[in-house]
């Protein structure tokens, strides 16, 4: 059975991919036709199965689905409306989520605001609001979704753009932190000033997000997510709940301490579990360097973890496929090279700043995540005459005993 039923149209395809991607991530088992329809089936048949099913049906709408594409989105509303009113019925939300400015009138009539949980999503708009929709989705779903609502933990990646690298690299007051950058670089064979500069560039997008440093050119927040899909998918086998990683940008972070929303971050950051992952060459920069200082600190030893990013993975990134290719005539070591590279199976690991090896230390933490809540330590503190012992760290995760 699926946890989430996703009624869409075909104009609206990039950004359902996306939300569809990232409920996935976290565990949820979707039933959509793009990715789970087979050659074949009965397409009447297979929705209404696939609402039948659902504990919650998430319809995606837009102006111009509801004008030019209404069948099949009123005709599986119809249906998800009418098991609402069946007693004994595992259906227990229907949520819409209205791409742009979508009006009333467009709306089907049955679509009673009591009985619809309504989410509004701009595209195009700032990069961070389709992961405030999928937190939002997550946190307001967890009911109906009971045991497979995902346990959300907040993540942060602390890295430059590249039009920051390029101020980085000019200013004359960063000039004893570059000298010292360029002979930690010449030390692993990287090249002098200015072919380092451009090798060191390569990581760098247009926002911190877009920071990719391996040599694939992947994003880093998409390797994290490739990581996330295969731990969930064993954690869910195992009977544990699965993980949402929520990532924020460091402009949240670093925002007003005095605004409420702030605040209400920095508590996540400090009641539960939280990844934070930083690039050496960033943690250089001035403001990312202040940004680092003021950041929240998880109060259980092991829950607040910090995964720092060396500057020489662009220039050892070759490294792994010179290893993967010396491995080729011992048929026992490139199989079991190539089956964690694929599958991120927890087991093998080469030592050196790859994607291989951030692929298996994430694995590591993220498989050991408790899904049960800790409590706020200080309050901890406050009842029990300020006698508290920390939590042990966990076996394999970093900071910890080897597994």
């Amino acid at each position: 059975m699926d946890d989430i039923f996703v009624s869409w149209a075909s104009p609206d395809k990039p950004v359902v991919d996306r939300i569809v991607d990232q409920l996935l991530d976290a565990g949820l088992r979707i039933h959509e036709y793009s990715r789970g329809m087979r050659t074949g089936e009965n397409i009447r048949e297979w929705i209404n199965e696939g609402i039948r099913d659902a504990k919650v049906v998430l319809a995606v709408v837009s102006a111009q689905t509801l004008t030019n594409h209404r069948q099949w989105l009123e005709y599986e509303l119809t249906l998800a409306i009418a098991r609402l009113d069946q007693k004994d019925n595992r259906l227990q939300t229907l949520a819409l989520v209205r791409l742009g400015e979508v009006p009333g009138r467009l709306l089907p009539g049955q679509l009673e605001p009591s009985r619809v949980k309504f989410f509004d999503l701009k595209p195009g708009g700032d990069p961070g609001s389709e992961e405030r929709l999928i937190e939002k989705l997550v946190a307001d779903l967890s009911d109906a979704l009971g045991d497979s609502a995902p346990l959300v933990i907040p993540a942060a990646l602390f890295a430059m753009s590249s039009e920051e690298f390029t101020q980085f690299r000019t200013r004359e007051k960063d000039a004893d932190k570059l000298s010292r950058l360029a002979a930690l670089c010449r030390s692993v064979g990287m090249p002098p000033p200015p072919g380092l500069w451009d090798e060191l560039g390569e990581r760098y997008g247009h926002t911190s997000s877009d920071f990719a440093p391996y040599g694939d050119g992947r994003r880093l927040i998409e390797v994290a997510q490739s990581v996330l899909r295969s731990v969930n998918r064993q954690r869910l086998e195992d009977g544990g709940k699965p993980l949402h990683l929520r990532w924020y940008s460091r402009d949240e972070l670093a925002g007003d301490v005095g605004d409420p929303r702030t605040r209400r971050l920095r508590r996540k950051w400090e009641e539960g579990y939280s990844v934070l992952i930083v690039d050496a060459v960033s943690a250089l920069h001035g403001d990312i360097a202040q940004s680092l200082e003021t950041m929240p600190r998880a109060d259980w030893i092991g829950d607040g973890v910090v995964i720092c990013i060396p500057p020489y993975t662009r220039h050892t990134g070759m490294l792994e496929h010179l290893i993967a290719e010396s491995l080729r005539t011992h048929v026992r070591l490139t199989d079991a090279a190539d089956k964690w590279r694929n599958t991120e199976v927890p087991g093998l690991a080469f030592d050196i700043p790859t994607e291989i090896s951030l692929k298996r230390w994430l694995s590591q933490l993220l498989f050991r995540l408790d899904s049960k809540p800790k409590p706020f330590l200080p309050r901890v503190r406050a009842m029990s005459n300020g006698e508290v012992h920390d939590s042990p760290v966990l076996p394999g995760m970093p900071g910890g005993l080897a597994p």
